[in-house]
């Protein structure tokens, strides 16, 4: 079968999860998530030096010799050579072989090259730098002289937690030779590793904290490390609940009217007869044993624990973003909407000036933060179901990660600063 008669058979069966992997398959899609976060960042060290804040003093990162965003804009290049090549040549090769399948990867090995190639290209010490703070992270250290640069890098990976998961999907599936173009096994990498590094780089961040709790005995390191360990229950029930795709794809592929039509008969609410079921093409069928599925799922007791798990973790990592990553007292108590001295629920101090841009900020992060809810809108039901929605989402965590970079930078530079008036002012007491 060709390429461009796959595409053909996906549209004409109205399967977007085959149409989005074929025209945009997950390598590339990983790619562009890695390569999105490389200019993202680049933005926010531009940022930095513009409103003065020094990089090299808070993270230990020389703007001066980075040339971030030749890096950013030579993946760049790579991806949309690759892409190009990939959607040109395609439909007039044979099949989906083995070439196109590590062509497709070429811009994610681009990726990890850049970042921990040990060659005198493209910032090699700022290379080397960046490859010993995430072994470092990586296998749970942390030094008081890297403190800071070390907690900012678990907590990106957080939000890249799920482009990790997709990861080592991928990686297994590519290694066992299955086809990654067609539909996305979620279950390829064995649900109990994948679970495991979904949870890998929150386990980081909560080992960050007890280590923060051990050096200096403050409580709010432990309150910081109980955020990290509510979005446990979050990933164990978003995998049992992923289980029910692997019990929808079983039974679409069994291809057993009799059998679906079996199940839907201990579905009270059922509406469909073993006739009209026969007239469906797959994708609806999957849809509508997806829907049976769903409503058993969310009938049980994994409704309400799925439900109150994120809502806890979302509200309390709203609530930590505000008060505790931004110094804002916004949500401390409602007399500071009226303290002009704290501009009116910000803080004293706002190293940035302009007041709209924290409470833009502000509101950004709530709606990105409750973003998950836009499943229970019935028109956006398929949304997250769907690669494409998987995307999507992903890339507005990258996004609203990016946007907490900048304040949660501007915030430690101002403390920075109180720490350090606070020390010439207890020098010339003493004097």
């Amino acid at each position: 079968m060709t390429f461009s008669s796959l595409t053909r058979s996906a549209i004409d069966s109205a399967n977007p999860d085959k149409i989005f992997n074929l025209s945009f398959p997950l390598p590339l899609r990983l790619a562009s998530l890695f390569i999105l976060g490389y200019w993202l960042f680049a933005i926010n060290v531009r940022h930095f030096e513009k409103t003065r804040i020094s990089c090299k003093r808070l993270l230990a990162y020389n703007t001066e010799s980075s040339p971030i965003f030749s890096q950013a804009a030579a993946l760049t290049a790579i991806f949309y050579l690759v892409a190009l090549i990939y959607w040109t040549i395609a439909a007039y090769i044979a099949s989906v072989n083995w070439f196109l399948k590590c062509l497709i990867w070429v811009p994610f090995i681009a990726v990890v090259m850049m970042m921990f190639l040990p060659v005198r290209l493209f910032n090699h010490r700022g290379r080397a730098s960046f490859a010993s703070c995430m072994v470092r992270v990586f296998s749970g250290k942390m030094t008081k002289s890297t403190r800071f640069t070390d907690i900012l890098i678990a907590d990106v990976a957080t939000s890249y937690s799920k482009v990790l998961g997709d990861l080592w999907i991928c990686i297994i599936m590519t290694l066992s030779g299955a086809d990654y173009l067609s539909s996305i096994n979620r279950d390829a990498g064995w649900k109990v590793l994948t679970v495991a590094v979904l949870c890998f780089p929150s386990a980081l961040r909560f080992k960050q904290c007890l280590m923060d709790y051990s050096f200096t005995k403050d409580k709010t390191h432990l309150y910081n490390a109980g955020k990290y360990f509510s979005a446990f229950p979050v990933i164990l029930l978003s995998g049992y609940q992923s289980s029910l795709s692997t019990k929808e794809t079983e039974l679409i592929k069994s291809k057993d009217i009799k059998t679906i039509a079996s199940v839907f008969a201990k579905s009270s609410s059922s509406k469909y007869s073993e006739k009209a079921l026969k007239q469906l093409d797959d994708f609806a069928l999957s849809r509508i044993v997806n829907d049976l599925l769903e409503s058993n799922y969310w009938s049980t007791w994994g409704s309400m624990a799925s439900i109150v798990a994120v809502i806890i973790n979302t509200c309390y990592s709203f609530y930590w973003d505000i008060v505790f990553d931004w110094d804002l007292t916004l949500l401390n108590s409602w007399w500071t909407l009226l303290d002009k001295s704290h501009h009116y629920g910000l803080r004293e101090r706002l190293h940035y000036g302009r007041m709209g841009l924290y409470y833009s900020a502000v509101v950004i992060d709530l709606v990105l933060r409750f973003s998950w809810a836009i499943r229970f809108a019935p028109p956006f039901y398929y949304v997250p179901k769907h690669e494409f929605g998987v995307f999507l989402f992903q890339s507005l965590e990258i996004l609203r990660r990016w946007i907490w970079l900048f304040f949660r930078v501007e915030t430690e530079w101002v403390r920075t600063d109180k720490q350090e008036a606070s020390s010439v002012d207890m020098h010339a007491y003493e004097e």
